[in-house]
């Protein structure tokens, strides 16, 4: 039920009593914990996946349990029944799908989790002796008429033939997954800024100084290609389709651009900051930021043109974030029109952020954070300080430049930069438009062309006036300065220190 409170109805989860999906969330991870921390379950196989599920919660910034205590936690336990081997040959088929599968999840839920809370990784690849996932370790099959009866209109029970492009997809990501080992592995090291804090995590993965960082950025960026290139064509994530997708098609296409964005993502940790700087503007590295960050914001814009990106999971808050700092470093470097659409962008970002973050504690975290490093770098935008309902969605108030493109502001408005000729106010009103979603703009040829459509019935609240105070999201968790400070600095700090 913990896990089922991100993608329940909300009407549901208010009948039940909860006045956000939050709050609904907060409860049922009390109840799963107090399950475990009793000792409910024997079954240490059961144990593994409820404990890989917990790690979807962490109430407090400096909290104990946190994401990364969970994963570890499940480590440990599958380690003691062997998930990290091979199953042995005389178990059942089905059981050995089942061993397979959840010692890969182990696998790649601690790598997801450090490559979001740059957190060490517990489970060492050298000691993981699991042969790859095939199909059949899936158990794809007709379940019996009982089961499918009482799930009538979940097509993908229904239709087994959907079941195996979803199986393809999580064995890409499993390969993908071993392959950002490796970039943890050479780029990152174990560092304790703060060592001798007990109360609060005082290890982190830094970047580690290369002599020759260049070379093994392109060790790993062949490997990524690599992995690109012998993509399957059922995971390959195509142009947007032109036509309403059924409840089937819209999981895979979920999980497709999840895959992609997480490849994405990848690239993105290849290059320092500082190495993205240095770079010449028409070098390999700025070419491949662009394309990593422009390829995660065209994934999203999909998403939302096929109200998707509600389902996402916490692990996009990664993605995005990163595909937004990206941009940060790419206005500062660019010229003319290309600093706008650098912000257009970064703004995007902030929009996502807000769509998930009822859903997603820290996603309002990730935004909160992306607008304070705006205000400490002077980015040229407008952030309203009363909530602005919106008639259309999020693209169609981020991307129209007649709307947001302004010279002359009124002297009292709130802005970030006081040297920009140009800010941007993604709360305007605007007239509706002819069209809605993004199939429609692969008709057009001109790329700006896409940025005049948009979506129905969004609302975009944004009560903050003050980068002084305590940030509090909706659930009363709140953000001290100094912590987003700190933020802005770790990821920005060749800019900040300019």
């Amino acid at each position: 039920m913990f896990a089922g409170a991100s993608f329940a109805p909300l009407s549901a989860l208010r009948h039940a009593g909860y006045d956000s999906r939050l709050s609904a969330k907060a409860d049922f991870y009390t109840k799963a914990k107090l399950l475990y921390d009793f000792g409910y379950e024997s079954d240490r196989v059961r144990v593994v996946q409820a404990l890989l599920l917990l790690s979807y919660w962490q109430d407090k910034q400096d909290a104990l349990q946190n994401h990364w205590y969970w994963v570890a936690l499940a480590n440990v336990v599958a380690r003691s029944i062997g998930l990290h081997r091979d199953p042995a040959e005389s178990m059942a088929a089905e059981d050995q799908g089942l061993w397979r599968r959840l010692g890969w999840t182990c696998f790649v839920r601690d790598r997801i989790i450090s490559l979001g809370v740059r957190q060490p990784p517990t489970i060492e690849l050298r000691q993981f002796h699991v042969s790859m996932l095939e199909t059949a370790d899936f158990g794809i099959s007709t379940l019996s008429h009982e089961i499918l009866q009482l799930f009538p209109d979940c097509e993908i029970l229904h239709k087994p033939e959907i079941q195996v492009p979803l199986a393809q997809v999580y064995i890409e990501k499993v390969k993908l997954c071993i392959v950002l080992d490796g970039v943890f592995t050479t780029k990152y090291h174990e560092v304790a800024p703060r060592h001798g804090v007990a109360k609060e995590n005082a290890v982190v993965l830094l970047d580690r100084e290369l002599e020759k960082p260049e070379n093994m950025s392109s060790q790993h960026s062949a490997q990524l290609q690599k992995w690109q290139d012998e993509l399957p064509s059922v995971v390959q994530c195509g142009a947007s389709p032109m036509h309403a997708l059924t409840q089937g098609d819209q999981v895979l296409r979920l999980h497709q651009s999840l895959l992609h964005m997480l490849y994405h993502t990848v690239f993105l940790l290849l290059y320092s900051p500082r190495e993205v700087l240095n770079a010449a503007p028409s070098s390999s590295v700025r070419r491949c930021m662009r394309l990593a960050s422009s390829s995660i914001a065209h994934t999203m814009e999909d998403l939302q043109g096929h109200d998707l990106v509600r389902f996402l999971p916490s692990a996009s808050v990664t993605m995005i974030v990163n595909a937004a700092v990206t941009n940060v470093y790419e206005h500062n470097t660019a010229q003319g029109p290309h600093r706008e659409w650098c912000i257009r962008r970064f703004l995007d970002c902030i929009w996502y952020l807000r769509q998930l973050q009822d859903i997603h504690k820290y996603a309002a975290f990730g935004a909160e954070f992306l607008i304070r490093a705006a205000d400490k770098l002077k980015l040229p935008i407008r952030l309203p300080t009363e909530p602005h309902p919106f008639e259309f969605g999020v693209w169609e108030h981020a991307h129209n430049p007649e709307r947001f493109l302004r010279a002359d502001l009124d002297d009292d408005s709130n802005v970030i930069s006081e040297t920009s000729d140009s800010v941007h106010d993604p709360h305007q009103p605007m007239p509706h438009g002819p069209f809605s979603g993004t199939a429609l703009a692969q008709r057009f040829d001109n790329p700006a062309a896409q940025y005049e459509l948009g979506w129905d019935e969004y609302t975009m609240p944004y009560p903050y006036d003050s980068y002084d105070m305590l940030f509090s999201d909706a659930f009363g968790t709140t953000f001290p300065a100094a912590l987003l400070d700190s933020w802005v600095v770790e990821h920005f700090e060749p800019l900040v220190n300019e």
